[in-house]
């Protein structure tokens, strides 16, 4: 082995009276990390390196997150990754381990003894007291300017706020199953009936984050009231706002469904849930006064482009629903399914009660 402008350097071939070969550690953490990212599963290294972006930072960035250690002629990896959502780890890492022995071995003639991958819950090498959801969002975020630091203006990806869970819950008929909030196979949450997950929402009267509880679809709650579920742990996702032009990131972004802010001529308020997409939305018209028996995952619950809301009942029918915070309060509470859904019984005729994916639209956008 020999010193080399400090760095090492290990003598891969030799020739009498040609010379030797010699490469160095760098070069064989290269080769690691350029054939890792290949995978597909593999999301970057650790650093947030893709190899999409080796050409605009250079080759020498797909090394971090590559450790190798070179006795003789064999050569030890470890590598730091970031996988995709939605992948099976095991055999993402498992293809990993075969292309990186595969490069390393062909190019060098090195052989390799073993290729380690970290677990995917130390990679991102948190510590206390940044063991949470909100840091291990914003260490996916990528050094886009290769300097060693994530900087404000480089930050892309965020802890989902309240709000925002609440539209994945109205907009996931455009999903595919595996990115929906409550997943239906029971292995993938741990076989536990209760799935909630944690936001970047601040709940002033709990002192914590609000918290989703997609087993009752958008229901939110607080974090004491949650937090002896899941073992005292909680899912999260990561957002990314697109659309935006990354010279002017402050803009406001359109949202999925504007807030209602005034009434029309009639009195009634328009909510316009056009800029959800199709799939998500209710393509058929109702024939009759009721709706027909459905539940959360029927497209009857799916809303419209586009419905109307009155905001008083003007036919005189007894109670009349009154809206506080996140409830309808009513002596017609402890009535059944069809008395909520029969149009000429608890509200103003050519009207019905909201069903849960039309709910939270009426909820968040005429909140006040």
């Amino acid at each position: 082995m020999a010193e080399t402008e400090g760095r090492n350097t290990h003598k891969v071939y030799e020739k009498d009276k040609i010379g030797e070969v010699q490469i160095a550690d760098e070069v064989v953490a290269i080769i690691a990390g350029l054939a890792a990212t290949e995978v597909e599963g593999v999301d970057s290294m650790a650093g947030n390196i893709t190899n999409e972006l080796v050409g605009k930072l250079g080759m020498k960035n797909l090394s971090k997150g590559v450790k190798v250690d070179v006795t003789e002629e064999h050569v030890s990896v470890d590598l730091s990754l970031n996988m995709k959502y939605g992948y099976n780890i095991p055999d993402v890492s498992e293809k990993v381990q075969d292309r990186v022995k595969t490069a390393i071995e062909n190019m060098t003639g090195l052989h390799v003894l073993d290729v380690n991958i970290n677990d995917p819950d130390e990679r991102y090498n948190l510590k206390d007291p940044y063991r949470d959801a909100l840091h291990a969002v914003l260490i996916r975020n990528r050094d886009l300017d290769g300097d060693n630091e994530v900087d404000a203006n480089e930050i892309r990806w965020y802890l989902a706020a309240k709000d925002q869970l609440v539209d994945l819950y109205i907009g996931e008929s455009a999903l595919d199953e595996d990115s929906r909030l409550y997943p239906e196979n029971p292995a993938d949450r741990g076989n536990m009936t209760r799935w909630h997950y944690t936001s970047s929402s601040y709940n002033a009267n709990d002192r914590g984050p609000w918290i989703l509880w997609s087993e009752e679809c958008a229901a939110l709650g607080s974090y004491s009231s949650s937090s002896g579920y899941m073992g005292g742990q909680f899912a999260y996702r990561c957002v990314r706002n697109l659309g935006i032009d990354l010279e002017n990131p402050e803009k406001e972004p359109s949202p999925l469904i504007p807030k209602v802010t005034a009434a029309e001529d009639d009195g009634t308020y328009l909510v316009d849930c056009s800029n959800l997409s199709q799939k998500a939305r209710r393509n058929s018209y109702e024939a009759g006064p009721s709706l027909g028996t459905h539940d959360d995952l029927s497209p009857q619950n799916r809303p419209y482009k586009y419905f109307r809301v009155t905001a008083a009942n003007n036919d005189g029918i007894s109670p009349k629903p009154d809206y506080s915070g996140d409830r309808l309060f009513g002596s017609w509470n402890s009535q059944n399914w069809t008395y909520y859904q029969t149009a000429q019984t608890v509200v103003q005729r050519g009207y019905r009660i909201p069903n849960c994916l039309s709910w939270p639209p009426v909820c968040r956008r005429m909140h006040g």
